[in-house]
């Protein structure tokens, strides 16, 4: 489908974010899984192109303190709450429906600056949720 706007955009990526989270479900539900990772990319596309709508809808907040009649959303910016509410449903409904024993909920893109930086490859090579092959580069005859 080609993208005709920026309402279309959101819709597709919610779309997109609701299928990836029902999959994930079934496989986790008709599969023996220890450990599960979803990636919410559609969220990542939204931040990076709607970074300077995240900056002001922050700013919003601060502008209401200090105007008797607050500010006005944009457009742009109920589109934005709309996906973060939308990846909060997926959230619960993923953590309703599985009723993990732990969940982590982390991100390597965000909209804060960086307090702390974390890499989960290790913590995943430890458990032996991870194995690293490495192509012999030797040739044989």
């Amino acid at each position: 489908d080609e993208i005709e706007d920026t309402v279309d955009l959101f819709d597709q990526l919610r779309e997109m974010e609701d299928l990836r989270t029902e999959c994930f479900i079934d496989i986790c539900k008709t599969r023996s899984c220890d450990f599960g990772f979803l990636a919410n990319r559609g969220t990542t596309i939204a931040q990076y192109m709607a970074r300077s709508e995240i900056d002001s809808h922050r700013a919003l907040e601060t502008m209401n303190e200090f105007m008797p009649k607050g500010a006005e959303k944009s457009w742009a910016h109920k589109l934005l709450e709309e996906h973060y509410m939308a990846l909060d449903e997926n959230i619960r409904k993923m953590h309703d429906e599985l009723k993990p024993e732990y969940l982590i909920i982390t991100a390597d893109h965000n909209t804060v600056p960086h307090k702390y930086r974390a890499s989960v490859t290790p913590f995943l090579l430890e458990q032996g949720y991870l194995i690293i092959y490495i192509k012999n580069s030797a040739t044989t005859n």
